[in-house]
């Protein structure tokens, strides 16, 4: 019972970093990307963990 109490903690955790930091370098390089491709904001929101997967 409680594996699966910290099983399930440390998987929130985890999918809230991921969403944290993915948040944090979408706003980081948004303004910069819409200049150079000018996609709408929600387009580059959506593709923001893909671009920045090209990226690096």
């Amino acid at each position: 019972m409680v594996l699966v109490v910290s099983a399930l903690v440390y998987l929130a955790i985890s999918i809230a970093a991921v969403l944290a930091i993915d948040f944090a370098i979408s706003h980081k390089y948004r303004p910069r990307r819409e200049m150079k491709s000018g996609v709408a904001p929600a387009y580059a929101r959506t593709t923001s963990k893909a671009a920045t997967r090209i990226r690096f």
